[in-house]
């Protein structure tokens, strides 16, 4: 399985914007098969460390749990420790919709923010536009330490017309590499099949993005690329320690990814838009 990370390490972020050819056939079949076993792994790795923490659940009649005792063992919960548990029929609906999350574009409304999101960042564009404090304070979070000359009616009117920035324009503002850095980090879930087939899935990153999507799902060695969100929060409510950034965070990332990077050849739609 580290060999396995590894190698998803060696890929370039521009491949996670594609997806290889598969047989959707085989992948339904797999991704119907009864699941016996989940391990979850966190690698991180830098030049100086390395560490790499794997939790195995195992099947136990409707439910997966880390507690392996039997009869003539001692459980965790005995020895102090509680077993954690992850409900089976989480399992089964996320594997059986996974081979249509796969096909599934992304959108803005994928990502779910609230209307008091949008009214925060556009009281923070304001905030920086008005005061020098606000400015010292904000410019940061917004990423302007190398810009200068701010154009911050632009900024309101990308903030406005993001809900409605085609999926090709968020997949590649997706696949943008952030600020580099010399520590890199792997999420990944193994799920193995009673029959012997298996699905990997896997985030991989070495710079900063807001957003933990950029999966790459290996169903019985077909492999695909996604940024769906139905399967980051299928790890943030499943994997031990997951956890996704917070939304304004995410929000003031996207906002200022189209200030800095405006679509190639945009339509007249979305050139008046930005």
């Amino acid at each position: 399985m580290k060999l396995y990370l590894m190698i998803v390490a060696l890929l370039p972020i521009a491949a996670l914007g594609q997806r290889f050819s598969t047989d959707l056939q085989q992948i339904k079949e797999v991704c119907n098969s009864d699941v016996s076993e989940i391990e979850f792994t966190r690698l991180g790795w830098s030049c100086q460390s390395a560490f790499s923490n794997t939790t195995t659940f195992y099947r136990k009649h409707l439910s997966f749990t880390t507690d392996t005792s039997t009869g003539n063992l001692l459980s965790p919960e005995k020895a102090g420790k509680p077993a954690r548990t992850i409900s089976g029929l989480d399992i089964i609906i996320f594997t059986h919709a996974l081979p249509n999350i796969l096909k599934q574009p992304m959108t803005v409304e994928h990502m779910e923010f609230t209307q008091q999101h949008y009214e925060q960042c556009k009281r923070e564009i304001d905030t920086m536009r008005s005061s020098l404090a606000g400015h010292l304070q904000l410019k940061l979070q917004y990423g302007f330490f190398r810009k200068k000359g701010i154009d911050y009616q632009r900024l309101s009117t990308i903030l406005d017309s993001l809900p409605q920035i085609p999926s090709a324009t968020l997949e590649r503002i997706l696949h943008t590499n952030g600020y580099s850095s010399t520590t890199s980090y792997a999420w990944n879930m193994l799920l193995k099949n009673t029959n012997g087939t298996y699905i990997n899935i896997c985030h991989f990153s070495n710079s900063f993005r807001p957003l933990l999507t950029h999966w790459m799902v290996t169903v019985n060695g077909q492999v695909s690329f996604s940024n769906n969100m139905e399967i980051t929060r299928f790890f943030e409510k499943n994997f031990p320690g997951f956890r996704q950034n917070d939304k304004m965070e995410l929000l003031r990332w996207l906002v200022m990814q189209l200030y800095h990077n405006p679509p190639v050849n945009p339509s007249p739609a979305a050139v008046s838009q930005l």
